[in-house]
């Protein structure tokens, strides 16, 4: 069944910012930004006018269902803009103590849709799919906790129960479909770190961290445009 998810995908998320930070205090500062975000999406997947009528259809063995597929392929740019806010504590020259909070965004992928038959047919059609960027909590502590050892610890929350359902929607219907609608059923996730750092020399510098990640995506939802699971990782430098 899963010939007819998501075969190919490229999708890239990059942003120009703008940053202003100011310290009110020798203890207090705080920090802005101000994001351009440009999405980029390209995909392709299998359409079966059989698996449509009855889905069911598409436990059939591949021989059967292969000369009815069609290959959509989905193309698209959004521009879209987002903000950031943070605050950092220094009570002591030897404890730091931050936090920030990004904003989430909302974003309209545009571009072709073009459908191509096992027999050379052609569809085409434009497409208007929908996209989010969480918002996110952020809070990190830094403390050299002896002369030349140093421990620090991040923690990160995402927002991403807004992505329950992606929704495209075509100007032209092809192969009879006006729009596609994907489940994504997305929860919200949670990511966290502690490193500690031993300074040998005062040009050299040693560390080791631990994080773990918890994906948003549910099994049943999983697909290739965002293949994110839980992930557990040490690093060394």
């Amino acid at each position: 069944p899963t010939r007819y998810h998501a075969t190919k995908v490229l999708f890239l998320s990059s942003r120009a910012t703008l940053s202003l930070a100011y310290r009110f205090t020798r203890w207090f500062s705080v920090g802005v930004n101000g994001n351009l975000v440009n999405m980029y999406l390209t995909a392709e997947r299998f359409m079966n006018p059989l698996v449509l009528q009855d889905p069911d259809k598409r436990f059939e063995p591949k021989a059967e269902l292969a000369p009815f597929d069609a290959k959509l392929r989905l193309s698209g740019m959004a521009w879209t803009g987002s903000w950031d806010v943070g605050v950092l504590f220094e009570p002591l020259d030897t404890l730091r103590i931050g936090a920030s909070f990004v904003a989430g965004a909302r974003a309209n992928i545009k571009g072709r849709a073009r459908l191509r038959y096992a027999d050379g047919a052609k569809e085409s059609s434009r497409h208007s799919t929908n996209f989010v960027i969480p918002f996110t909590l952020k809070v990190g502590i830094n403390w050299e906790f002896a002369k030349d050892f140093e421990i620090a610890a991040d923690y990160r929350y995402y927002h991403y129960q807004i992505f329950q359902e992606q929704l495209t929607k075509l100007s032209t219907p092809i192969m009879g479909l006006k729009e596609f609608r994907d489940p994504k059923n997305y929860k919200n996730a949670s990511n966290w770190c502690v490193g500690l750092m031993y300074r040998v020399l005062p040009q050299l510098e040693f560390m080791v961290g631990y994080q773990e990640d918890y994906t948003p995506i549910p099994d049943e939802t999983y697909t290739l445009d965002n293949p994110s699971r839980d992930q557990r990782g040490i690093s060394l430098g």
